[in-house]
């Protein structure tokens, strides 16, 4: 079965919408002099709006999953919460590679949190980006990893997603250390850029990888599982690039928390 291109393509599309959302975003709200719907800029108003911009463009896209799209009927009755999560946990350890590839997970999550999360500011603190060039690269960024999860989905179903996991997670360590150590602004743009055709296929690759590996009477309830995996620890990558720069001053210095992170992930990562 094609899991990859089907990922990869669920995850290009995913990107098309943030591209559109920050299209929208940057034209409205950011760049005019006087803000979309008379909102003023006093106490940042214009960048404000934007969090119920988010909210009402979920609700509005999320509309018709909710309205159109039937879930089949359960075979049997669900039980309890506490005990589907014990299924889900035998059933992770049964599977080869499910525990290891789970933790691996955990990690390089962390390790995109942490570039999502912070890649904004280290870029205007570092270089002096304004708001609209912040969004410009979330812009770019949103673009090449749109075409990555396309190739990517590609490239998974003949490579295998592990192997496509490795290239990525390592080229994303490589491209962040380049990002990290420019000294210009231009070679942060191109490696930043760069980024993004990597982060598309990892993300694509690992769904695909639970897809085949996964029984299907428990796929649901392992990609909920792997979902989880990239949240319980979601504060650590950040809380640790809090203390770097805590500690050194520096802001170059706390952005390695995400280069260790994803090659944590990639020593974690199963054989097969």
């Amino acid at each position: 079965r094609e899991y990859g291109r089907a990922s990869g393509l669920a995850w290009g599309i995913g990107y098309v919408g943030a591209i559109f959302a920050l299209v929208l975003v940057l034209m409205l709200f950011v760049m005019p002099e006087e803000p979309a719907l008379g909102i003023g800029r006093e106490g940042a108003a214009h960048i404000r709006v934007t969090m119920i911009f988010a909210a009402l463009w979920l609700c509005l896209f999320a509309a018709p999953l909710f309205l159109f799209v039937k879930s089949p009927a359960p075979v049997a009755d669900p039980a309890p919460l506490g005990a589907q999560l014990r299924n889900s946990l035998k059933t992770a350890m049964a599977i080869p590679g499910m525990t290891r590839f789970l933790l691996a997970r955990m990690l390089f999550a962390d390790g995109l949190v942490t570039l999502f999360a912070f890649g904004g500011i280290y870029a205007a603190t570092v270089f002096g980006f304004s708001q609209t060039k912040v969004l410009v690269f979330g812009i770019i960024l949103n673009i090449t990893a749109g075409i990555g999860a396309g190739i990517g989905g590609f490239a998974d179903d003949r490579m295998g997603s592990l192997r496509v996991m490795r290239v990525c997670l390592l080229a994303l360590a490589g491209l962040g250390t380049v990002a990290i150590l420019a000294p210009a602004e231009p070679l942060f743009w191109a490696a930043g850029a760069c980024l993004g055709i990597f982060i598309g296929p990892l993300q694509s690759s690992a769904r695909a990888w639970v897809a085949r590996k996964a029984p299907p009477e428990q796929r649901a309830s392992l990609f909920g599982l792997m979902m989880f995996s990239g949240k319980a620890t979601s504060f650590v990558g950040p809380l640790l690039y809090g203390i770097l720069i805590t500690v050194t001053g520096n802001d170059r210095a706390g952005m390695t928390v995400v280069i260790a992170l994803l090659l944590a992930g990639l020593l974690v990562l199963p054989r097969r």
